[in-house]
């Protein structure tokens, strides 16, 4: 019994946080914080979890926010999303949403984003 209440708090505050990172980035959206291409990015990261930085690099989506933009612009949203600790890219290159800590995180800086 007590597995089965420790279990449902658990999902509750996962909800609870889920919620909270997607009211956290549109408000930071609405006070131009980060830009619409960074909100695309956690929003699409939201909705899958983590993901390959390359699977998201050649996703539709993703090349479609930077048609006319080159690959600085593209570091410098992903760093920024680093910086605000909306993003994380941990040691095996995969995406995560703020919300969602990993345990081997690159520091911001390095390579690879």
């Amino acid at each position: 019994m007590r597995c089965v209440i420790h279990r449902l708090h658990e999902h509750g505050n996962r909800i609870v946080g889920i919620l909270l990172f997607e009211s956290t980035i549109r408000r930071a959206l609405d006070r131009k914080e980060i830009n619409a291409r960074q909100y695309t990015i956690l929003s699409q990261l939201l909705d899958k979890g983590a993901t390959g930085l390359d699977e998201v690099r050649h996703s539709p989506w993703y090349q479609s926010l930077y048609l006319k933009l080159n690959d600085k612009t593209r570091q410098r949203n992903l760093n920024r999303l680093r910086e605000m600790e909306l993003l994380f890219l941990d040691e095996s290159n995969r995406l995560w949403p703020g919300f969602a800590r990993p345990k081997n995180i690159k520091p911001v800086g390095r390579k690879g984003a």
